[in-house]
């Protein structure tokens, strides 16, 4: 069976990258935690490898279901450990999102009609959280 995971259309919302899902993560600029509204809202602020704090301070992040590009560009060599991270953290400190992605069994995610890297990397990180966490 197959589960697509895609916040806009709807598809297992509590999965997406975009979901309110707060929880802390250090921020490498002053090793202090930080809160953070979902996983897009931190990945957005330190994809660059360090805090963006203009990303961060964006109030429209408290609604939750938003992507809001960071200034910083993507490093494809840490992105995808970033992310990974990222994710892990989230359902790690979110016990029902945790319980929602184990509820899954052995489906195959999809992140459809994604077609950047996410497409693959997504399912494949959530895959692998499933099997470890």
């Amino acid at each position: 069976m197959k589960l697509n995971i895609h916040f806009g259309m709807g598809h297992n919302k509590v999965l997406s990258n975009l979901y309110k899902r707060p929880f802390t993560v250090r921020n490498p600029n002053t090793n202090k935690d930080v809160k953070f509204e979902s996983v897009e809202h931190a990945y957005q602020s330190l994809k660059g490898g360090k805090f963006d704090e203009v990303t961060y301070s964006n109030p429209r992040w408290k609604q939750g279901g938003v992507k809001i590009r960071g200034k910083f560009k993507t490093d494809i060599k840490t992105s995808i450990p970033l992310m990974r991270k990222l994710m892990a953290k989230s359902f790690k400190q979110n016990p029902t999102a945790l319980a929602a992605l184990k509820a899954t069994g052995r489906a195959e995610f999809t992140h459809s009609p994604d077609k950047t890297i996410w497409a693959k990397e997504f399912p494949k990180i959530l895959s692998d959280l499933r099997r470890n966490l």
